[in-house]
């Protein structure tokens, strides 16, 4: 049907902007990565004085 062609497209445009880019997982996952392990470690660090305290 030629005349719902622009809703359709239109429609799937909108479906397919809601994935995530591999691209952006990618980037948010190494401009993350040092506060990461800053945060884990420091998890670790609380956790093992909890459970072995000086």
């Amino acid at each position: 049907e030629p005349e719902k062609l622009l809703e359709t497209a239109m429609i799937k445009a909108k479906d397919l902007a809601t994935l995530g880019h591999p691209y952006y997982h990618q980037t948010k996952q190494l401009d993350q990565e040092e506060v990461i392990k800053k945060i884990n470690s420091g998890i670790e660090k609380i956790t093992v004085s909890a459970i072995m305290p000086k």
